[in-house]
């Protein structure tokens, strides 16, 4: 396990350090995995807390300057994991601005390393604000879709899609 963190965190750092326009890199994961409550604003159970702890081991070496959340609790929980675990700042925005989102991190962190927590119905809006032309649906069973979007200087960004199971 700790060879495959390591591997996919020097993968995401290569990956961040391209010479690009705007954002170095915009890292996106969706929340941890969340309690069962059947409540819409539900926390993480212990094995979200622990795939939040996983995630900042990953993105370790990436360089994050900042980690976006939603206001949803299970969003919120993720993101402050891994902001307290890499010493970085964390911003909230509400579920649905993905739009406003990336324009915001385009205006106020131009040349920053970034990662957002979504949600399983907001990533793939998400990525098309950063310029990426196809669709993505993620389930809402998968908790281990990581992207990396990496502006380019002409076209659409460049953006990895890594699966991460971890669990």
């Amino acid at each position: 396990m700790n060879v495959i963190k390591t591997a996919l965190g020097a993968f995401a750092c290569l990956l961040a350090s391209s010479s690009v326009n705007a954002q170095e890199a915009v890292f996106v994961i969706r929340h941890a995995e969340q309690e069962l409550t059947g409540l819409v604003d539900a926390g993480l159970r212990a094995e979200g807390r622990e795939r939040a702890t996983d995630w900042a081991t990953i993105l370790r070496p990436s360089g994050l300057d900042l980690v976006v959340t939603t206001e949803i609790q299970r969003s919120r929980a993720t993101g402050a994991i891994i902001a307290e675990a890499l010493g970085v700042p964390r911003v909230e925005f509400s579920k649905g601005g993905s739009s406003s989102i990336a324009e915001f991190l385009r205006e106020n962190y131009p040349e920053d390393v970034m990662l957002v927590v979504g949600h399983s119905r907001t990533i793939p809006k998400l990525l098309r604000s950063f310029g990426y032309p196809d669709t993505f649906p993620i389930s809402t069973a998968a908790y281990g879709w990581l992207f990396i979007v990496t502006p380019l200087e002409n076209g659409p960004p460049a953006v990895a899609r890594l699966n991460i199971n971890l669990r």
